[in-house]
């Protein structure tokens, strides 16, 4: 318009151009062509200029509207925009609704327990408009850019972290992640064997009873989902039941063991040496069933059906136990004196699986190994009563 008409519309056809350039302010953001074909490189502002000469030169001083000068320079402002993030996915970690945050709710968070040394979180944007031009200046930040997808990434969950992930186009950032991989170390104390020979086992009925356990702390890393401002919302009550229906001797429910999304549990098995035929009418529990086999599903847990404060706290938001679980256990078995013969042997050995667990998005996931723990309670008929006879509290699984 400059080169052939005023601001009127009519047309200087008589006038030369000649000497005509373009030029622009910033290479990296626009280039432009020989015949002022601009294209847009990156994000940022560029100024596109234009300078030309005529064949004549004239200014009447009131025309302001006369744009055809000497060496004369026009302007035009130029602003590319940024691809926008459309969606993402995830493959290793678990997406978290916007719902389900506090702080800062453009970033998107992902959890995963923590995983084996070869596994990863995989992350994979759609971006608009989605251009080979505009994919080649993608770039990652907190991850490892996939070689043939400039659009993915990979983040290792081999240790318990907070990462910090970008996309980027050019030096802008197009949307911020949080990857959290969580995991819960378990440090158990020994609650020493302890033999008490005068136990009411039933109303005028006194028996010898024996107990032993531990009481654990599970400090769950990284320790910033409970302190950092930007976080999942895993504080308070669950939305589903972990698996796991009744305790297996007692019969009470389980759901009263993990009330909070945060959990610790323990899975047990057991049984009986019972060579005298000791009646379970005469021992301090119900029955115990001969339970050989742990179950077989990794975050279910058959032997914790309450959460008294006194027994263990699920609420690692608390100040005083900040990001740590607490539990103790002391299983007992007793037997009544007026049961069995001299020398007569009996013996229930338990075996434990203390471990931490999450609900996720209202699925519960194992966030610790196994703190593997017996107590093997053995008695021995002597002069009338049931007395200790070696029992074992060990932290192993062995010699069930």
């Amino acid at each position: 318009m400059q080169k052939d008409r005023d601001c009127y519309g009519n047309y200087f056809a008589e006038y030369a151009i000649y000497n005509a350039s373009w030029d622009s302010s910033d290479w990296n953001v626009a280039s432009v062509s020989y015949n002022g074909m601009a294209s847009g490189l990156d994000v940022g502002g560029a100024t596109i200029t234009a300078t030309w000469d005529t064949e004549f030169s004239f200014d009447n001083g009131s025309d302001t509207c006369d744009v055809i000068q000497s060496s004369t320079t026009q302007n035009a402002g130029m602003i590319v925009q940024p691809p926008s993030v459309t969606n993402v996915v995830s493959q290793g970690a678990t997406r978290i609704s916007v719902s389900n945050t506090l702080g800062n709710t453009t970033i998107t968070h992902f959890v995963t327990p923590k995983g084996a040394a070869s596994s990863q979180v995989t992350l994979t944007v759609t971006i608009s408009p989605n251009t080979q031009q505009i994919r080649n200046r993608i770039s990652w930040e907190g991850a490892v850019e996939s070689t043939t997808n400039p659009l993915q990434a990979t983040i290792s969950k081999d240790t318990a972290k907070k990462q910090v992930v970008k996309i980027k186009y050019g030096n802008v950032i197009l949307k911020e992640f949080r990857v959290w991989v969580v995991w819960a170390s378990i440090a158990p104390a020994e609650l020493s064997i302890r033999y008490d020979d005068a136990i009411v086992i039933e109303p005028n009925v006194t028996g010898g009873i024996i107990s032993g356990g531990y009481s654990f702390v599970h400090t769950i890393q990284p320790i910033e989902i409970f302190t950092d401002e930007d976080i999942p919302k895993f504080k308070g009550s669950n939305l589903n039941a972990p698996p796991g229906m009744n305790h297996p001797v007692t019969g009470e429910s389980l759901a009263f063991g993990a009330n909070k999304k945060w959990d610790n549990s323990r899975q047990t098995r057991g049984k009986r040496i019972n060579p005298f035929n000791i009646s379970q009418a005469d021992t301090s529990q119900p029955p115990l069933p001969n339970l050989f086999n742990f179950p077989t599903d990794e975050v279910e847990g058959n032997d914790d059906a309450n959460a008294l404060p006194i027994e263990e706290n699920n609420d690692p938001y608390d100040p005083n136990k900040l990001g740590k679980l607490t539990g103790l256990d002391r299983p007992f078995s007793g037997i009544a004196h007026r049961a069995g013969a001299s020398n007569d042997t009996y013996e229930e050995h338990l075996q434990f699986r203390e471990f931490s667990r999450l609900e996720i998005e209202g699925v519960w996931y194992k966030i610790s190994t196994y703190c593997l723990w017996k107590l093997h309670t053995k008695f021995k008929k002597v002069n009338g009563k049931w007395i200790n006879n070696g029992s074992v509290l060990e932290l192993n699984n062995d010699v069930f």
